[in-house]
């Protein structure tokens, strides 16, 4: 990547956090004192992009650089599995599941310490057991690499997958079966069609798609904003084909 493809990379990530927490540029630029015009100059590309005008913008808008180029290094679509070895020992282990969840979700060692008060020792380890797993890199400081990157999610007919979906589903039904339940966002949608394996095919992927985005959306979300600004979602998509849900009809037939 160019250095100025790489800074229209960065100006892209810094304006979609300003959307995210409704600043305008007059904002920012009574904050870094210059002129409005000044600050559409430079996400437009024509200003001064210098690193330390980056970092006052930073300032302003209440996030780290480095959490900005966080945002900035990961792909929105990316996304990962682990082997069936991997989940196996991550289901047995659930304290483990969490650890690499949060670490998956972008907090770091320190990061995890703090906020889930757990003690130095119970960090090295995760970290110890967590690399010895095949699934992070360690490095000094108790700070570690993870070794895929993007959302993780399981594959059909993995060990997290059979143990996860039949609680998730059970805990959407009985949510969506309670009278008194009355969501600020959201709702159950079901439905079928007929279609051509490659449209079903492309179907798949942009579900997949739609997952991943959904996840990454998430982790920006816990970057930028403080822990009181966020509210708890919970989400099952899935698709079937063949079906292998019989129709009214089929079933009146077959009767």
């Amino acid at each position: 990547m160019s250095a100025n493809s790489e800074m229209k990379t960065i100006l892209d990530a810094v304006k979609q956090v300003l959307k995210d927490r409704g600043l305008s540029y007059r904002a920012v630029a009574e904050n870094i004192d210059v002129s409005e015009q000044t600050v559409k100059r430079l996400f437009n590309g024509r200003g001064d992009v210098s690193l330390n005008r980056i970092l006052k913008i930073c300032d302003v808008v209440g996030i780290q650089f480095s959490d900005l180029m966080e945002l900035v290094s990961r792909p929105s679509l990316e996304s990962f599995t682990l082997s069936s070895e991997q989940e196996q020992y991550l289901l047995e282990h659930p304290d483990h599941q969490s650890y690499f969840r949060l670490l998956v979700e972008g907090m770091s060692p320190e990061d995890i310490e703090s906020k889930k008060q757990i003690s130095r020792t119970s960090t090295q380890t995760f970290l110890r057991d967590l690399e010895e797993l095949g699934v992070i890199q360690r490095q000094p400081f108790d700070r570690c690499k993870l070794m895929h990157r993007g959302s993780w999610i399981f594959q059909a007919g993995s060990p997290l997958y059979k143990e996860s979906m039949p609680k998730s589903f059970e805990k959407m039904v009985e949510t969506f079966s309670n009278p008194t339940f009355k969501p600020t966002h959201g709702g159950l949608v079901s439905g079928s069609s007929k279609m051509t394996s490659e449209t079903a095919s492309k179907c798949e992927q942009e579900l997949k798609a739609l997952i991943n985005e959904s996840l990454q959306r998430g982790k920006r979300d816990r970057n930028i904003h403080s822990e009181h600004d966020l509210i708890d979602v919970e989400w099952v998509l899935g698709m079937i084909a063949p079906s292998k849900f019989q129709t009214e009809k089929e079933i009146r037939s077959s009767s």
